[in-house]
C-alpha cells in the first residue's frame, strides 16, 4: 500500500478564476501579503512541488527568506524545504535560480525525458527519476518522496500540474488567494487544467477558515472523503 505526504496546494487567483491574465505566464495579481503568505506556508513545507513550465516562467527559486530558514533550523528540520519539479522536456537553462539553491533538488520526469538534458541536471546535482512512459506518474512521485521521510508537501502549480493531482485524488489542502482584479481572459490557465471532471466525480473540498486583508481574501480548504492510501 502506498502512503503520500499531506499535499497543499496554494495558489492566488482572479476573481474570474485565472492565474493570470492574457499574454502572460506570471501569477501579476497577488500582493506583498499573498507572498508572505507564500512564503510562510513554504517555511512549514519538507518539499515544494512545481511544474517545469511555472519554473522556467517564473524562474522560480523555491526557497523561504533567512529569517524562516532560522526558524526550520531552530525546530530540527532542514534549512530549506527540497525543491522539486515535475517536467518531461527537462529543459532548464543553466542560469536558472532554483538550481543554484541548496538543500535536495529532484526532478520528477519520463521516459521521454532527452538524456542529454538529465545528464546536465545531474551534473548540477539535481536527482533525476523517470517514473512514467510519457509524462512523469505523480502518485509513484509523492509515494517516493513519503519514503524519503518528505511529510508535507507543497504544491505551487501551475495548472497542468495541479490537475492530474486532483484527479488522483492527491491534494489534501487548498490555500487560495482571491485577488480582487478580472481578467475577461478566455482560455487563461486557471488552478486546475485538464479536460474536465466528471459530473459525479468532482473534487469536493470543505471550506475550512477565511481570512481577509485588505481587498484580498485568503481561503483554506480541505478534502472530504478519504485519501488514496486510506481507501484501499
Amino acid at each position: 500500500m502506498d502512503s503520500y505526504p499531506y499535499t497543499v496546494a496554494i495558489a492566488a487567483i482572479s476573481l474570474d478564476g485565472r492565474l493570470h491574465p492574457r499574454g502572460s505566464a506570471l501569477p501579476v495579481f497577488a500582493s506583498l501579503n499573498d507572498k508572505q503568505h507564500l512564503r510562510k506556508a513554504r517555511e512549514r513545507a519538507d518539499a515544494v512541488l512545481v511544474g517545469g513550465g511555472s519554473v522556467r516562467a517564473e524562474d522560480m527559486m523555491l526557497v523561504v527568506p533567512a529569517r524562516l530558514a532560522s526558524k526550520r533550523q531552530a525546530r530540527g528540520r532542514s534549512a530549506q524545504p527540497w525543491s522539486c519539479v515535475a517536467s518531461t522536456a527537462c529543459d532548464f537553462p543553466p542560469s536558472a535560480r532554483w538550481l543554484k539553491t541548496s538543500g535536495p533538488k529532484v526532478v520528477f520526469t519520463s521516459a521521454q525525458a532527452p538524456p542529454a538534458r538529465v545528464r546536465r541536471l545531474e551534473r548540477a546535482g539535481v536527482q533525476v527519476l523517470r517514473l512514467g512512459r510519457r509524462k512523469a506518474d505523480l502518485s509513484k512521485a509523492l509515494a517516493w518522496l513519503c519514503r524519503q521521510g518528505i511529510g508535507r508537501l507543497q504544491c505551487e502549480g501551475g495548472g497542468g500540474l495541479l490537475y492530474p493531482l486532483l484527479e488522483a485524488g492527491l491534494i489534501d489542502e487548498i490555500l487560495l488567494t482571491l485577488c480582487p482584479a478580472i481578467t475577461g481572459a478566455r482560455g487563461a490557465a486557471s488552478l486546475a487544467d485538464g479536460p474536465g471532471f466528471p459530473r459525479g466525480a468532482l473534487p469536493r473540498f470543505r471550506l475550512v477558515s477565511v481570512t481577509r486583508k485588505g481587498d484580498e481574501l485568503f481561503l483554506r480548504y480541505k478534502k472530504t472523503g478519504k485519501r488514496p492510501s486510506d481507501a484501499r
